[in-house]
């Protein structure tokens, strides 16, 4: 779909029968608790291996919706044969002949492709020219579809008129259809629906409230030259307090600090507190990173929040596509390690009862939509291995899923690649334990729908800059917390009282406060990594006279590493 398009989608409308009901708005979000009437209902059972049972239809000024409900739960990209044919004329000499309707759109759900008709000829298409998404991401027995009204394809544009004509069918064993003789659904236009999206604002609402930002940067992205120079103007804009990133692959959090301290300077002397878990995993935050551990390729962090607040941020990139047993068996994993807090051996420091707990990250969750509901709902695949479900909410039940809606787009999407076969999709996510953090705020950024106004607020000129910088959009959670336990001795226990003496130094310095051995890195403004010590006891001294006169990073590597500024006279 063409960039100045904005990336909106929506999927079709039809209906071969009466019914005219006023629609609510449709929020793209496979939750469907929107969705009003059925416009056309199939006959029941007469397809005994997959039974297309409902057509729902909707649209906006923009949009046109579509909401399928079968009789199986399926993977919508990977398991059906679902093809859709849109008469955007309703004229059935016109178009691709299908069913007794000519199609100027057909899309195949399973091979990801479509065919449009031009006219003259028929051209093979991706989702991105009509702008066509579905969801949930996951599996379902019901999907919402969207398809743009309007939309432009090789400098031609196409518009789905006033009235229009839909045909359905599934091509797994036997073939069920809408309707089921020949012709298609009609359905006309609803022109008094009018766009209303849920509120959202793009900076905080509240003062005292923590912005958490989460972004996968794609392949390190952050650190190349054309990607990393939108993201950094995309986190300088949203000026978050917490960012969890993903897909830092080859750079130390180090090199990550370095630039935020360039686009986000703090008044503290050391600048923003950083920490990484391999492969992939870094956070970085403008509060102290009191203790973190790995979890398989993921990361949870203890962060000291002003007042007497411990957050507990489990920031994850769990595996990608067809991978469903490596997401479960982690899921598995992290979700243990919340049911044990103080007890889980994967972990080596105390999960303090009671404080707000974040899920951030990557998720991938697409395939099985057990994972999700597992990972939620505190709910085990392997009891055996990882024992018994839980409330994962402090006792108090699930955990809230933020859901952020996308900028100025009825949709909760995440990740975008008009170059893809599939879809966009919902990939990323903030789960939050309720009781103790409150959710003012959220939102994920596309450059692709954000109007004027917003693009000219944040000082953006390019709009599709979001997805130039990578394929997910970067999502925005605004919290304000209020932890029911005592988080003040955790605090106390792992607040470091590292200092570097002198500081400034000419040849000579040694760190107070270790409690043992450590190691320490040393690393230039660049990042790169200059002096190395693995095993230094608390009266040992470094010679720093080989550093030309600077500024560089030391960081301290106890349970915690402890990252602070040296300047080399």
């Amino acid at each position: 779909m063409p960039m100045n398009q904005k990336i909106c989608f929506y999927i079709f409308s039809l209906h071969l029968f009466l019914l005219r009901v006023t629609h609510a708005q449709i929020i793209m979000d496979g939750l469907f608790d929107d969705w009003q009437n059925a416009f056309y209902v199939d006959d029941q059972g007469d397809n005994v291996a997959f039974d297309i049972e409902k057509l729902w239809i909707t649209n906006d000024e923009n949009f046109l919706y579509l909401r399928i409900d079968t009789d199986l739960v399926f993977d919508l990209q990977e398991d059906s044969n679902l093809r859709l044919a849109i008469d955007m004329d309703n004229h059935s000499n016109t178009g691709i002949p299908i069913n007794g309707i000519g199609a100027e759109l057909i899309y195949n759900f399973r091979q990801r492709s479509g065919q449009l008709h031009t006219g003259q000829s028929v051209i093979a298409i991706n989702h991105s020219v009509p702008g066509i998404f579905a969801m949930p991401s996951f599996t379902s027995n019901s999907f919402e579809i969207a398809v743009l009204r309007t939309f432009l394809f090789n400098n031609i544009q196409y518009n789905m008129s006033g009235s229009i004509s839909i045909y359905i069918e599934n091509d797994i064993v036997l073939k069920d259809k809408i309707p089921n003789g020949t012709g298609g659904v009609i359905y006309n236009m609803d022109n008094s629906i009018q766009s209303k999206l849920p509120p959202y604002q793009l900076d905080k609402p509240k003062t005292d409230a923590i912005r958490i930002l989460s972004y996968n940067v794609e392949n390190d992205g952050l650190f190349d030259n054309a990607k990393g120079s939108m993201q950094r103007k995309i986190i300088q804009a949203l000026n978050p307090d917490i960012i969890a990133f993903q897909e830092i692959y080859f750079r130390p959090s180090t090199s990550v600090a370095q630039v935020m301290n360039s686009i986000l300077p703090l008044s503290r002397v050391d600048g923003w507190y950083h920490a990484k878990v391999n492969p992939d995993i870094v956070t970085v935050s403008k509060y102290p990173i009191l203790a973190f551990n790995a979890i398989d390729g993921n990361g949870v962090f203890l962060i000291d929040i002003p007042g007497e607040e411990v957050l507990v941020l489990y920031n994850l990139h769990l595996p990608c596509c067809n991978n469903n047993e490596g997401r479960r068996r982690e899921i598995d994993k992290i979700l243990a390690t919340l049911r044990d807090g103080r007890n889980h051996p994967a972990i080596s420091f105390s999960i303090p009862e009671g404080s707000p707990v974040i899920i951030a990250g990557d998720l991938n969750l697409v395939g099985d939509k057990n994972q999700y509901l597992s990972l939620r709902d505190g709910k085990i695949s392997n009891p055996a291995e990882h024992g018994s479900d839980f409330l994962p909410d402090w006792g108090k039940g699930s955990l809230n899923d933020a859901s952020p809606i996308v900028t100025s787009m009825p949709a909760t999407i995440t990740w975008y690649d008009p170059n893809s076969s599939y879809m966009a999709g919902k990939l990323d996510y903030f789960l939050y334990t309720s009781s103790v953090a409150q959710l003012t705020n959220s939102y994920a950024l596309s450059t692709e729908s954000m109007t004027d106004e917003e693009m000219a607020y944040f000082g953006f000129d390019d709009p599709s800059m979001t997805t130039k910088a990578s394929d997910h959009l970067p999502l925005v959670a605004d919290f304000v917390f209020s932890p029911n336990g005592n988080t003040t001795s955790v605090k106390k226990k792992y607040r470091s009282e590292i200092q570097i003496i002198p500081n400034p130094a000419e040849n000579i310095i040694f760190i107070s406060g270790l409690k043992g051995q450590a190691g320490i890195q040393i690393f230039n403004g660049n990042g790169q990594l200059l002096l190395s010590k693995n095993h230094l006891d608390p009266l040992d001294q470094i010679n720093i006279s080989g550093l030309n006169p600077g500024k560089y990073l030391i960081c301290i590597n106890e349970s915690i590493p402890h990252c602070h500024w040296l300047i080399k006279n």
